[in-house]
């Protein structure tokens, strides 16, 4: 049996382009030109025998794997296989191009920017020839519209706290905040491809920037709670009390006197056989005491 010498080269005439590249679909199509040339007494082509044919021009559809994680700055890899079905490789043999995929007349697409191409020879069961072209997004329209509105927005949470809690806009401008937040988020995730597997980082930094929010919300509501509360009734806490007892004033050398009040704890209604009352290692704890104005 004779052995057929297939030779298979892709050419970008000045008609070829990206057609589309689907991230969603991880699919790509191109258009171009297909250099085939053979070596076989039995099979030729004639053009004068196909009206001058000697040219086709090719729209090729193939699948790539997407990888968002640096979206909008990625460069993808997509493959075009070409291989001789139901044939092994004893009875034909594929050998790539002299120059591989030939890109002089390229158009350039506007969002993805070829950076180069790579070819190489699977040996196999089956004869396949693998062309391989990396392109890269192009993020200008990505920078302005999303990264650049959406880093300005999350400064917004910080000046949360600029705001005094007794104007009572701290918490109303949290939340309004965190809307704008949350309708930007939509915005964004209908631009970034749809992919489980792998994960943006644009998409891991909006999703911490509206957590910051919610937390930014709530301290502002704990915030206004407590400072709007009625300090005689509303306790912080069951170790937080307002201690009122009776003090005996001496004026006599006022105003330069000096008072002592004492505050006095008992066990009502128990003998100190029942209950034994023992002062703290530090006695009054002035740590965190405000001092008063007179």
């Amino acid at each position: 049996m004779a052995m057929l010498q297939l030779l298979v080269r892709p050419i970008f005439s000045p008609s070829s382009s990206i057609i589309d590249f689907n991230e969603k679909e991880e699919s790509i199509k191109i258009s171009g030109y297909l250099g085939m040339a053979w070596y076989d007494d039995f099979l030729k082509w004639n053009p004068t025998d196909y009206g001058g044919l000697g040219r086709l021009l090719f729209i090729l559809e193939a699948t790539c794997d997407v990888d968002i994680t640096y979206f909008p700055f990625d460069t993808q890899e997509c493959p075009l296989k070409f291989s001789a079905w139901s044939y092994t490789i004893d009875e034909v043999i594929m050998i790539e191009g002299e120059k591989g995929i030939i890109t002089e007349q390229f158009e350039e697409n506007s969002r993805w920017s070829l950076v180069n191409t790579t070819v190489e020879e699977v040996k196999g069961v089956d004869a396949m020839v693998i062309f391989k072209m990396k392109l890269k997004r192009k993020s200008t329209f990505y920078v302005f519209n999303i990264l650049i509105p959406m880093v300005l927005l999350s400064f917004l949470n910080v000046l949360t706290f600029v705001l005094s809690v007794q104007s009572g806009e701290r918490a109303s401008y949290a939340v309004t905040v965190f809307l704008s937040l949350a309708v930007f988020l939509t915005i964004v995730a209908s631009e970034i491809p749809k992919n489980s597997n792998t994960i943006s980082i644009v998409s891991v930094y909006m999703t911490a920037v509206l957590a910051l929010s919610i937390a930014t919300v709530m301290t502002s509501l704990l915030e206004l709670r407590l400072a709007s509360r009625a300090k005689d009734k509303d306790l912080i806490s069951s170790g937080y009390m307002i201690l009122e007892a009776t003090c005996d004033v001496d004026i006599t050398y006022f105003p330069f006197d000096t008072q002592e009040c004492p505050l006095k704890f008992s066990a009502w209604s128990y003998t100190i056989d029942e209950v034994v009352m023992i002062e703290g290692e530090k006695g009054i704890y002035l740590k965190e005491f405000d001092e008063n104005l007179r």
